[in-house]
């Protein structure tokens, strides 16, 4: 396929007895960045592994720029892994655990210092370079982790949940950090995740996994508003799942609009509960004459919206655009 340069053909794994991936195939082009989103025990992380060489499946291939790489050695295939855990050095500082993989490749001293002095000034360490791992933040370690496995110039970047150990403003800097670094090294990256913020934020194109099988793969924007399972609709952002003519629709909750004027057009509902979640106002409503699976829940304007009409229990009117409406 044109511009195909790593891509995943029809693997299957299972351990004992379970299936964990059931057929799963996928591409990426070159500087790709794809995140393999879903739940816990989907499946995601033995795709990684097996794509990298850590793992071994049980059918199915994997190709690298046009080369049969199913039983090559991990050793052999220059792909970079960024695991969970840092798994750095504690006796090392920042600048000899970036250059630890380098002792069997680079012989030259000054060779070695200028490859360590690129990915310290890349991922922002230069200050912490003569550090030990104990005296880094959380996320000062895992981008050591990250600028170790980019001073080897792998041909393409493994990463399984990097970000999840850590809290979440911090996680929210580094992953617009390792997007950036993504984009001035134009490395190819495939990187597992549960969040699917993270995943939305950053990726080029997602493979959503559920059951050990991928539902649906696209760009965020595709997912978001076409997802083509009820699973994606769920997974990917918030979904109102209601009965039409006796059909299973959705609608997103920002797509829904809402009134307090007795005298516009729109269904009656009633605000059973409210959140306020700083740019956005999330209610929760019953409606007088839908089905759903849930109480309807709608996205308002925090700066559009005058807070002190909207109160529990009061009656408001709905509009739920046609267009809107996911099938």
């Amino acid at each position: 396929m044109e511009n195909e340069y790593l891509r995943a053909d029809g693997i299957s794994k299972s351990f004992s007895s379970k299936t964990v991936l059931s057929n799963v195939s996928f591409t990426a082009k070159r500087g790709e960045f794809i995140s393999l989103l879903g739940p816990s025990g989907c499946g995601k992380t033995t795709l990684l592994r097996i794509i990298s060489g850590l793992e071994t499946a049980d059918s199915g291939k994997i190709f690298f720029n046009g080369s049969d790489y199913t039983n090559v050695p991990a050793s052999k295939r220059n792909f970079g892994i960024v695991f969970q855990s840092y798994a750095l050095f504690p006796n090392m500082t920042v600048t000899e655990n970036i250059t630890y993989g380098l002792k069997s490749r680079e012989k030259n001293k000054k060779a070695k210092q200028n490859i360590a002095d690129e990915m310290l000034n890349i991922t922002g360490l230069y200050a912490e370079k003569d550090k030990y791992p104990f005296q880094l933040s959380g996320g000062q370690q895992q981008r050591v982790a990250l600028a170790r496995a980019l001073a080897l110039k792998p041909s393409i970047l493994l990463l399984d949940e990097p970000l999840s150990a850590l809290d979440a403003k911090v996680r929210e800097k580094l992953r617009r950090e390792i997007r950036s670094i993504h984009d001035r090294m134009n490395i190819t990256t495939v990187m597992v995740t549960h969040d699917q913020e993270e995943a939305i934020t950053v990726s080029d194109r997602i493979a959503v996994m559920n059951g050990g099988i991928i539902e649906q793969m696209g760009t965020p924007d595709e997912l978001y508003f076409r997802p083509k399972t009820k699973f994606i609709a769920g997974f990917i952002g918030m979904m109102n799942f209601m009965e039409i003519n006796g059909e299973k629709k959705g609608i997103r909750p920002e797509q829904i609009k809402i009134s307090t004027s007795f005298s516009a057009e729109g269904e009656n509902a009633v605000i059973t509960d409210m959140e306020f979640r700083g740019a956005f106002i999330r209610l929760f409503l019953n409606m007088e004459n839908r089905k759903t699976d849930t109480a309807l829940v709608v996205d308002v304007s925090s700066f559009d919206t005058d807070m002190s009409r909207l109160k529990i229990s009061s009656l408001v009117k709905v509009q739920i655009p046609e267009s809107a409406i996911n099938f």
